[in-house]
């Protein structure tokens, strides 16, 4: 398994996570900047891990 096949396979970029919210991707990065959403900084980028984003989900955190 190659880096890129486990990163497509296991996180989402932020604008991934903003499109699905249906919210900006700028208020995505600062709802992940302030722990809102689970996400993991990787160098300069930002991701998302998918499990953890659809956990937050199913507990109702959507305070955006």
């Amino acid at each position: 398994m190659t880096n890129e096949t486990l990163h497509e396979s296991s996180v989402y970029s932020v604008l991934t996570v903003a499109k699905k919210l249906g919210i900006c991707k700028t208020h995505a990065h600062k709802l992940c900047k302030n722990g809102t959403i689970p996400s993991v900084k990787l160098g300069r980028r930002t991701v998302v891990p998918i499990a953890a984003f659809n956990a937050w989900l199913g507990q109702g955190h959507l305070e955006i």
